[in-house]
């Protein structure tokens, strides 16, 4: 009897001792689960990585402040003083500048990699920003609008490099990156349409407002040194380093001298099979707008 009642009692306490365990549970669930429960910012991109608004918004407006140039500035200069020879001068220029970038583009990228990424990227806006600081330095004039196509011809040095993606790989979680690049190309492009787009359709098209070539070449310059300065208020890391997997740190293997930067891009462009076909098109492509005429108008 006496073991008996023993093992009643032991039954007893640790039938109470789980109840004690279990309502202890009950009260710690909540609060492990609220723990374990991701923020709603972390489901945000730009909250994961909060550098990339800068970037994309660098970017944008480096590429809107382009665009107006060309679109209000360059354009007419070039239907007012190359008349009936613009879709000519336009495609031996275009030849010009797409050698000079193909030349130059492998070297202007080791450069990108070696060196502060703002920094190249700043290089890679001035390069773009040239034709209208030219403009502006010799007038809405012949000679200003041929300053204007020797600085293109000086920009395209460094506009084979995509510096800006680069940069945004930079600052951006490896993770992220896929997702990151699409929301790149959709903001930038976004911008590019509110900025330089829809004022065409409203100043050109629709001749809504009256704006001079000379009030769009100020806004472009405004433009773009508002993208170089917040450029710089970028922090920037490894981030490859700090975030990717082990097998990304490697580095991978490279080879110096004028062959890597002349020979080995044009060896690939060839001998691969799927990348020969995707740099024609895109070679025709970027003179399918070149050899549209141009109705000078009458002095």
């Amino acid at each position: 009897q006496d073991i008996v009642h023993r093992l009643h009692h032991c039954c007893a306490m640790a039938s109470s001792e789980e109840q004690s365990s279990d309502s202890q549970s009950d009260l710690s669930d909540p609060s492990d689960e609220g723990s374990q429960r991701q923020p709603c910012t972390e489901r945000i991109l730009v909250c994961r990585n909060p550098r990339i608004g800068k970037v994309i918004i660098c970017a944008g407006l480096a590429q809107a402040s382009t665009a107006i140039c060309g679109t209000f500035v360059l354009g007419p200069l070039q239907a007012q003083f190359w008349g009936q020879n613009m879709a000519e001068l336009g495609a031996k220029l275009g030849i010009v500048i797409n050698v000079v970038a193909t030349v130059s583009g492998g070297g202007f990228g080791r450069f990108s990699d070696r060196v502060d990424r703002r920094v190249a990227c700043a290089i890679f806006f001035a390069g773009s920003f040239l034709p209208a600081w030219a403009v502006l330095a010799f007038g809405l004039t012949d000679k200003g609008l041929w300053a204007a196509n020797a600085a293109k011809i000086i920009g395209a040095v460094v506009s084979a490099a995509n510096v800006p993606m680069a940069l945004l790989n930079d600052v951006t979680h490896f993770s992220d990156r896929e997702l990151a690049t699409g929301a790149f190309f959709a903001w930038t492009n976004g911008m590019i349409v509110m900025l330089s787009g829809i004022p065409a359709v409203l100043v050109t098209v629709l001749n809504i407002f009256q704006i001079g070539m000379l009030q769009m070449l100020v806004l472009s310059i405004f433009l773009g040194g508002i993208s170089i300065a917040l450029l710089f208020t970028i922090e920037q890391d490894h981030a490859e380093t700090e975030n990717s997997p082990k097998a990304h740190d490697q580095p991978s293997p490279q080879t110096g001298g004028w062959t890597a930067v002349m020979v080995e891009p044009v060896k690939l462009i060839f001998q691969n099979d799927r990348l020969r076909p995707l740099c024609a098109t895109a070679f025709l492509l970027s003179f399918s707008g070149a050899g549209v005429p141009v109705k000078a108008e009458a002095p």
